[in-house]
């Protein structure tokens, strides 16, 4: 749970868990597709970053140890999914402002996104991958990431720590949570996308 200008939002804690995120489904048939997608992706070229923001989160989140996972949900409303990330839906700019804390003045500046949050509490983790439509606002999109999730005040949870990381090929990736499951979540980002450039790696403090 979140406050901005003056409101309430939820966006962690047990209002969150049984309202934004206890909505996130999908039957098993949806996620072994948007799994499928990713692999053809990375089969076709393991040089590039190909396909959907979605198929760039789920490769990373494809890596994890079975004992580094932690229950998770993807996408809104119109795209859930359980223990996977999902695609979001870009027009609705509110929702990526509570939710994965995106700035909204700047949702015209991408084309695409997908999420993963943490089932029980978001301020433990929650990410997302945002395709930028022209390259040359990468660097102000990342600023702006930054600025949000320094500037909000959370509520039921501090999140330890953000990371704002530039995949290439447009792709600009946010997070933010408890500091053990950020470690790992960097190295599999590092893994999976070696050459990619972080742009931010910082504590956020209270």
């Amino acid at each position: 749970m979140k406050e901005s200008s003056g409101s309430f939002t939820e966006h962690s804690g047990e209002e969150s868990s049984s309202g934004v995120l206890e909505s996130l489904f999908e039957s098993d048939e949806e996620k072994e597709s948007s799994r499928s997608a990713s692999d053809n992706d990375e089969d076709g070229d393991d040089d590039g970053l190909l396909g959907r923001a979605v198929d760039v989160l789920t490769r990373i989140w494809d890596s994890y140890d079975e004992n580094e996972r932690f229950s998770a949900a993807g996408g809104d409303y119109n795209n859930s999914v359980m223990d996977a990330p999902g695609s979001f839906d870009i027009t609705n700019t509110e929702g990526m402002s509570t939710q994965l804390i995106f700035p909204e003045e700047h949702a015209d500046k991408i084309d695409d996104a997908a999420s993963l949050m943490h089932m029980m509490n978001s301020n433990s983790f929650t990410g997302g991958v945002y395709h930028v439509a022209d390259t040359a606002n990468m660097q102000i999109l990342a600023d702006a990431l930054k600025d949000k999730i320094e500037n909000t005040q959370w509520i039921c949870g501090y999140p330890d720590r953000l990371l704002i990381a530039d995949l290439g090929d447009g792709y600009v990736l946010s997070a933010f949570g408890e500091d053990q499951i950020m470690e790992t979540f960097k190295n599999r980002l590092s893994q999976a996308y070696g050459d990619s450039k972080i742009l931010y790696d910082q504590e956020l403090t209270q």
